[in-house]
């Protein structure tokens, strides 16, 4: 006797939704080196494109 088990289909791969933190710092040595972060994460998500950016607002 020849059992077949017939395996459930795979669901399908969401996209990941990302936010990006921004913030003004007081000094301006830290504000530079944040915006340059900001950029960096920035361009980093047009070549990720399994990544969705999403606008999210903190209170």
């Amino acid at each position: 006797m020849i059992l077949l088990f017939r395996q459930p289909p795979l669901p399908p791969k969401r996209e990941k939704r990302v936010g990006i933190y921004c913030r003004v710092s007081t000094n301006s040595t830290d504000q530079l080196k944040s915006l340059t972060a900001q950029i960096k994460k920035r361009t980093l998500l047009n070549f990720l494109p399994k990544l969705t950016l999403r606008v999210c607002k903190v209170a």
